[in-house]
């Protein structure tokens, strides 16, 4: 798992998901860019759900 403030992970997503792939983004949402939460097929912000998580 990479944690990443900026969109340099769009194309490698895009990429996958040629290939008919799905992508599934778990980060913080303060350290998600936009652009990766727009890209990716689905999006979970760990803030909204961690204190079921820790």
């Amino acid at each position: 798992m990479k944690t990443t403030k900026y969109g340099d992970f769009t194309f490698p997503v895009k990429s996958v998901q040629s290939r008919g792939k799905r992508v599934e983004v778990v980060s913080f949402g303060s350290r998600t860019s936009d652009a990766l939460i727009k890209v990716a097929d689905s999006y979970l912000d760990l803030e909204t759900i961690l204190d079921q998580i820790c």
